[in-house]
């Protein structure tokens, strides 16, 4: 399960979280409109911006990661693809990744990546931990008001990694079209000195009849 691989991506994140090259700021999103439902709105800025791509980026794509990578290599200078070097530091050693840094309208620095396991993932260096948990709930809320897709809470749990407290809440999706079973998870902590307070990430876990 995606949970429990959390607080060791985490951990990865933390060697390179200082390096995450700066951009041009964002003239226009270079993002195709969400297919499912509206922009979520929470209060937090970095925790819309998160959410906003995550749902274009790993949702909309159902994961696809060449997908993913069509809408990001599109020469937009907020828009940053990290060596492959320093995605395997992000990545506990693993080849195969793949990530960018985003240089979001506000000033933030957001992160997407492929692991090599194909789990999308977005990360927030700095962002309020409810207002990311609500958001995700509500966007989510809002595809399940679709009816075709199925989403349904999977797990609520606390864990204390390098003496910080992480909250990773889970949710469980079928995907119609495919059959898939997806996972969609939050991880936050409100630790200050944590190098990220805040992941999302999208997991393909197996084909359903």
């Amino acid at each position: 399960m995606a949970r429990r691989r959390w607080p060791a991506a985490l951990a990865a994140f933390a060697a390179a979280a200082a390096a995450l090259p700066a951009g041009a700021q964002f003239t226009d999103r270079p993002y195709p409109d969400h297919p499912l439902a509206d922009k979520p709105r929470v209060s937090d800025p970095e925790a819309h911006d998160a959410v906003d791509l995550f749902s274009r980026l790993c949702v909309s794509t159902h994961g696809d990661r060449s997908r993913a990578t069509e809408i990001l290599a599109d020469g937009d200078s907020s828009i940053e693809k990290l060596d492959s070097r320093m995605v395997r530091q992000m990545q506990g050693g693993k080849d195969g990744g793949i990530a960018w840094a985003i240089r979001m309208p506000l000033g933030e620095k957001l992160l997407v990546e492929f692991e090599p396991s194909g789990t999308c993932v977005v990360r927030a260096p700095r962002v309020d931990g409810r207002s990311l948990e609500d958001g995700l709930k509500n966007f989510l809320s809002e595809v399940a008001a679709n009816r075709e897709f199925k989403v349904r809470p999977a797990g609520d749990d606390e864990k204390t990694v390098d003496k910080r407290k992480y909250h990773f809440v889970t949710y469980s999706m079928h995907l119609p079209d495919t059959g898939q079973q997806v996972e969609l998870g939050v991880a936050t902590t409100d630790a200050k000195d944590a190098f990220v307070q805040g992941s999302l990430t999208y997991e393909i876990l197996a084909s359903t009849p």
